[in-house]
């Protein structure tokens, strides 16, 4: 049709030439003129093919109307309501409201675009887009909003929404929306809200996301992201992608068939057929057929609700990291990765393995059992593994942590292996075995010196001396040395091999300056063995030059052992024979701690031989249960004799020492006590 202008330029009236060639008045036009340029309102308009070269203030349209001209305004609001428009542009601050059915090929240059149940070809150069379906009357016949091509700062698409192609900032999409392809800087998707939850159980589907960091627009908008790492993340809810490329990963009731995401921070409840991702945090209740990643250590943290079937490394030799606070391992097949588990944060009753194995920080296993031929099971930190059975041998290597601390190598039971330390014991960690006696040395001596203020707020004073005693070979002089290690106090050692002498005076001389030493290296342990030889009873000596000079001694050592706690000095005796000590020296206020060291029990003696036999050549089944249940009154040097002996055996016949070697050796070294003898070891303790 065509239009054709009739009468004066102040009273026109416009009749479209029908198809019978007939005229009909369709408007009555007012024009008001603004400087020189004319505003044109038109009134109850019913039918208009084209507009040529004017300027619309307000066009109120009717159904079926189509207006196919560029709309240009002041107002900051056009709205848009049951029609057809070709191209509309906005402005600054300008909002545009589409709605009931309304359709538009191109729209550009607004800040706000509301689309409510209508469609739009094309939307360009605007911050904010919303899509929307409205008020549901009818869910049999809903009239969904349709975007063939956006690009935006935000992008809001609420129910069943339909967009082709999306650029933008943010995106924020909820129930039912459809995407086929969508690139944006941050990608949310909300769960359905609750009063249409029961009749639209639809996911938002999208056939290829692309969640970059860069800007994918002008529109910066820096008010949507409150922290930068948002940039890049995709957070999204009863979704359905097909594709998607991001930064960060959180998905919840979801299903993507391929993702590569850098970080997958969270997936909980979701389904994904192909991950490609360098870090897996935390996965509950979802299941995922397969992974790829191009880390060496890969790392995933996953409930017993959740399965991932394959993970696959890029590069060979690659390790899978089991991180879980749970009590199972998940069956997991790797590719091109190492033989070898390693667990952190987990506790098992009972684990059978096929492979090699490393426990890191939180692993608790009472039982493990291993199937490689030669396996190596690394036991590093506080990681806890009692018993370990290797069904075709293999080898158990503790190691320290990133803070040096490594595992209590007593406490571990390996058949068919053995044990490598990969690091030194040190202090009390080196007395294998006594863990009572170790127990009441940290809580009498070692826990009041590294927490002096509390202790003093109790009103409680360091023990200033101890006294150890015991049959010979129990191991008292060694347990002084690893308490001033342990403590890391200076050692000064006193004995009567490098203290008495024959001439007058000498020896006190000696004790003064051991003491001397002590003080001027403080804090220090003083270590005075065979005591009873250095202070023996003074009842009884007489007054010859003998008794004299132990007289002096004696004396010599009260007065150190006096000084010695405002001189920051511990002071630490042993003897075999206590009841020979002078009275004095044993008094309360000196010596205030006695402790009695007996012969090691089996479980020391069980510790003793696992500790003497790691690091050197035996065969890989030695059974030290049974080496500790045949060797009672056995002390810590017979013990060491009795490995002695067996390895000599063995080095000369050039083997591995055997089970047998050390059985016969038993029978070779006879033990040094008996209980007998223990007793009266006791008793003389008791004497006054």
């Amino acid at each position: 049709m065509q239009i054709q202008k009739l009468g004066s330029p102040n009273n026109n009236i416009y009749k479209p030439k029908l198809a019978d060639n007939s005229w009909q008045i369709v408007s009555q036009q007012k024009d008001v003129f603004f400087g020189n340029r004319r505003k044109t309102k038109y009134y109850e308009q019913t039918s208009v093919n084209s507009i040529e070269n004017m300027d619309i203030e307000n066009a109120v349209i009717k159904k079926p109307n189509i207006l196919t001209q560029t709309c240009n305004s002041t107002s900051t609001v056009q709205s848009i309501n049951n029609s057809n428009i070709t191209n509309i542009k906005g402005f600054d601050n300008c909002i545009l409201s589409i709605t009931n059915n309304s359709t538009i090929k191109n729209a550009e240059n607004f800040s706000y675009i509301i689309l409510d149940s209508s469609s739009i070809n094309t939307i360009k150069n605007t911050e904010h887009v919303k899509a929307k379906l409205g008020y549901l009357q009818d869910y049999n016949n809903l009239n969904t909003s349709k975007i063939n091509y956006v690009n935006t700062g935000y992008l809001e698409a609420e129910e069943l929404s339909e967009i082709n192609e999306a650029y933008a900032n943010s995106t924020n999409l909820a129930t039912g929306v459809k995407i086929i392809n969508l690139t944006t800087n941050k990608l949310s998707i909300i769960p359905p809200s609750p009063d249409i939850e029961s009749i639209l159980q639809k996911r938002v589907t999208i056939e290829n996301a692309n969640i970059i960091l860069e800007p994918v627009n002008k529109f910066s908008l820096y008010s949507i992201f409150s922290k930068d790492e948002e940039r890049g993340s995709a957070n999204i809810k009863f979704a359905k992608i097909n594709n998607l490329l991001c930064d960060r990963l959180y998905s919840t009731n979801s299903i993507i068939n391929k993702a590569n995401v850098r970080e997958c921070k969270k997936i909980i409840r979701s389904r994904i057929n192909e991950l490609r991702t360098s870090d897996l945090k935390i996965i509950k209740s979802s299941q995922i057929n397969k992974v790829i990643t191009s880390s060496h250590e890969f790392i995933f943290n996953i409930d017993e609700k959740s399965t991932i079937n394959t993970v696959e490394f890029e590069k060979p030799n690659g390790t899978l990291i089991i991180e879980n606070n749970g009590n199972f391992i998940p069956n997991t097949n790797v590719i091109n990765g190492t033989k070898e588990y390693i667990l952190k944060n987990i506790k098992l009753d009972k684990f059978n393995i096929p492979k090699n194995l490393t426990a890191k920080n939180g692993v608790e296993i009472n039982f493990l059992e291993v199937e490689e031929p030669n396996a190596v099971i690394k036991i590093i930190g506080n990681a806890k593994i009692d018993n370990i059975k290797f069904k075709n041998g293999g080898s158990v290597i503790l190691e320290d942590d990133e803070n040096g601390k490594h595992p209590d190598i007593n406490n571990i039971n390996v058949k068919n292996g053995e044990i490598l330390k990969n690091f030194a014991l040190k202090g009390l960690e080196k007395v294998a075995g006594m863990e009572e006696l170790k127990q009441q040395l940290r809580e009498d001596l070692i826990e009041p010196l590294k927490h002096p203020e509390l202790y003093k707020k109790y009103g409680l004073d360091v023990i200033n001396g101890f006294l150890m005693y015991g049959p010979p070979g129990c191991g008292k002089t060694f347990i002084a040395k690893q308490l001033a290690e342990e403590t890391g106090r200076y050692l000064v050692e006193i004995k009567p091999s490098n203290t008495s002498s024959s001439y007058v005076h000498e020896t006190a001389q000696q004790i003064a300056r051991k003491f001397s030493e002590a003080k001027a290296n403080k804090p220090s342990i003083v270590f005075i063995d065979e005591i009873e030889a250095l202070a023996p009873v003074r009842e009884g000596l007489g007054s010859d030059g003998t008794a004299v000079d132990i007289n002096e001694q004696v004396t010599e050592l009260l007065q150190q052992i006096n000084n010695s706690k405002d001189s920051d000095i511990i002071v630490i005796c042993a003897s075999n024979e206590p009841q020979r000590i002078d009275k004095a020296i044993k008094r309360t206020g000196r010596l205030d701690k006695k402790i009695f060291v007996s012969n090691p029990d089996k479980i020391t003696r069980k510790a003793l031989f696992k500790q003497q036999l790691t690091n050197i050549y035996t065969e890989k089944n030695i059974d030290v249960e049974l080496l500790a249940k045949n060797s009672e009154y056995y002390t810590a040097e017979d013990i060491r004799m009795v490995i002695r002996t067996a390895a000599i055996k063995a080095m000369k016949e050039d083997r591995p020492i055997s089970q047998e070697d050390l059985v016969n050796s038993l029978n070779l070294v006879k033990p040094s006590l008996s209980k007998s003898l223990i007793n009266e070891y006791y008793k003389k303790g008791e004497m006054q």
